[in-house]
């Protein structure tokens, strides 16, 4: 015998069923509030250490300022000198470059910049040696002094340019890449004055000594005596 659904029970059933509607859906609400929670305290992380991240970076870049002012101070305060700079001596002739480059053309811009040192001595002794071909003929007597004094400044300045390629550095610094990852390389070379003024006087050829009728030791202290004379102002 089939048992009969009273009024009472269908709205017993019906009510069930809106109470599970109600459980479920409050269910799913707190679900979404947990993750919409869960999402805010990762976005509060992230902007918590971005602002950490932030305020690290503010703080280098004013202890880069306050040290590029500290550094300005001091440079307005004293006496600055280039790097690798040297005036010429009694003992020595000097050649400086600089060149400001990229970091990274630093190695390939070296043997450029020792060239260049290279060549400024080689003007540098050049005109010195000049000097003393001049003090030197004044001295002697010889029929055509301006032929004798081209052989003899022809045949010094080859050995003088010989001589300077086989010139290294002395002395190489280099600056802190700037912003823009730019430095700048210093080079300076250094020459004896004695030692060159001896490879002078001991190479020049024979022939063009017995053209000119040659005295060595009087141009040798010629020569020495000139290059030592000739200091840098």
């Amino acid at each position: 015998m089939c048992s009969m659904l009273t009024p009472a029970m269908a709205q017993s059933r019906k009510d069930k069923k809106a109470a599970k509607k109600v459980a479920w859906e409050m269910q799913q609400q707190q679900q979404q509030e947990e993750a919409a929670l869960r999402h805010q305290m990762r976005m509060d992380s992230l902007r918590a250490v971005q602002a950490a991240q932030e305020e690290a970076k503010a703080k280098e870049r004013r202890k880069e300022q306050e040290r590029e002012a500290e550094e300005a101070y001091q440079k307005s305060t004293q006496t600055y000198e280039l790097p690798c700079w040297k005036p010429d001596t009694k003992e020595y002739f000097t050649a400086q470059v600089q060149r400001t480059m990229p970091a990274s053309y630093v190695t390939t811009q070296s043997t450029a910049l020792l060239r260049l040192a290279q060549q400024q001595m080689r003007q540098k002794i050049k005109g010195a040696y000049k000097q003393v071909v001049r003090d030197y003929m004044d001295q002697m007597d010889v029929d055509d002094k301006f032929t004798a004094a081209s052989h003899i400044e022809s045949a010094g300045e080859m050995i003088i340019d010989q001589y300077i390629n086989d010139t290294e550095e002395s002395c190489r610094e280099m600056t802190r890449p700037d912003s823009q990852g730019k430095v700048t390389l210093y080079i300076g070379i250094e020459v004896s004055k004695e030692e060159i003024a001896e490879a002078i006087v001991t190479n020049i050829p024979k022939k063009v000594k017995e053209e000119v009728r040659f005295n060595e030791e009087t141009f040798r202290e010629k020569t020495k005596d000139g290059f030592a004379n000739a200091q840098q102002e």
